[in-house]
């Protein structure tokens, strides 16, 4: 139709079934003219040649591609069973803990100062108490912590998964601020960097709402000395000018680290290894149980003149021969007896005879 002037109609009006009719006025050179027209019509006009697509993030799977108003676009997760979708819509894994036995937990105290100054206690005992909160305007450190004196008194760290539960909220929301952790060694003069997780942050996505957020720091087999300290420090990256984010503990926001550390029996005969070893040997004047870095020897040493210990089976043969032949060169036949206390008193006692009394 040349010319055509049709009317809009609201988008709802084309649910009501494509056996609907629809005025369409056109103009026909002299006036305006009106046609009825099928919805049905209309509709695949209106649809022709239109393709539908959809952008999602990577954690997600995009199927299907209608066109002409027909087809199913599908959207299913990309991930395992074990992960989870961050808030930029990337997939993690969700934390596991290495490390044989119960895991050790720490808790972030914030109420409560550390040894070293400007540092707070990592402690395996939760402050229930008053919420305590680290602020940054920015980004940089927001926070740092450190086990007490002679915490956790081991001579290795297994290697295993870190895990962190953090409390954190921002002053306003947008963008994508976000945060890692560093985990370090103190000897109590210097800081070594054992590991951390600054090539993957975890996103900050709940703006001004305080939220808990799970990170993990993948740990290497680390040697330590029983006299060793944890630390640990909070980054926050990726934050904008004039916005503050906030670490909250404590309260209703305990911050926990699950560890590689196995809880249950810390030391055995002065050993603190997680996995020992028992051995046998047969050092020394004595029985005892010689215990050094992961291993507990029992040494049980042969019998002799001077050793007090086992006695060997070549001894023992030679012990066995010779009493043997003793008897059998001293006394005869019979020369052994079983009598009572009262017969022995009663009798006179033959030197070539044995007597047992019971």
């Amino acid at each position: 139709m040349a010319n055509q002037k049709i009317h809009e109609y609201p988008l709802e009006r084309f649910v009501y079934g494509d056996d609907d009719y629809y005025d369409i006025d056109y103009w026909d050179g002299l006036v305006y003219q009106t046609a009825k027209i099928l919805g049905s019509t209309i509709k695949a006009a209106m649809l022709s040649g239109i393709a539908i697509s959809l952008t999602a993030p990577s954690a997600f799977i995009v199927g299907g591609s209608p066109t002409d108003g027909t087809g199913t676009l599908t959207l299913t997760a990309a991930g395992l069973a074990n992960q989870y979708i961050r808030g930029d819509g990337t997939l993690a894994t969700f934390p596991t803990s290495g490390g044989g036995g119960n895991s050790v937990n720490y808790y972030l105290n914030g109420g409560t100062a550390a040894s070293v100054a400007t540092y707070y206690q990592m402690s395996k005992i939760a402050v229930i108490g008053t919420g305590v909160d680290f602020s940054l305007a920015g980004n940089g450190l927001i926070s740092q912590w450190l086990t007490d004196v002679s915490d956790p008194n081991v001579t290795e760290i297994p290697a295993g998964n870190w895990n962190f539960e953090m409390y954190f909220s921002a002053s306003s929301g947008g963008g994508v601020p976000k945060f890692y952790i560093e985990i370090l060694k103190y000897d109590g003069a210097t800081f070594t960097t054992i590991a951390n997780n600054s090539a993957a942050p975890e996103s900050i996505t709940s703006g001004t709402a305080i939220d808990l957020y799970l990170s993990s720091v993948a740990v290497p087999l680390t040697a330590m000395l029983t006299t060793d300290r944890i630390a640990l420090r909070v980054y926050i990256v990726d934050s904008v000018i004039g916005r503050t984010i906030i670490n909250h503990t404590q309260n209703s926001h305990l911050c926990q680290v699950i560890t590689t550390f196995s809880s249950g029996v810390s030391s055995i005969n002065g050993l603190t290894e997680q996995t020992q070893y028992l051995a046998v040997g047969t050092s020394g004047t004595d029985f005892a149980i010689n215990s050094a870095t992961d291993t507990h020897t029992f040494n049980l040493p042969t019998a002799s003149a001077t050793n007090r210990g086992a006695l060997s089976s070549t001894d023992w043969s030679s012990f066995d021969n010779r009493i043997a032949k003793n008897i059998s060169a001293t006394y005869t036949t019979n020369a052994v007896r079983t009598v009572t206390a009262v017969e022995y008193a009663a009798l006179t006692p033959n030197a070539n005879t044995i007597y047992f009394i019971v």
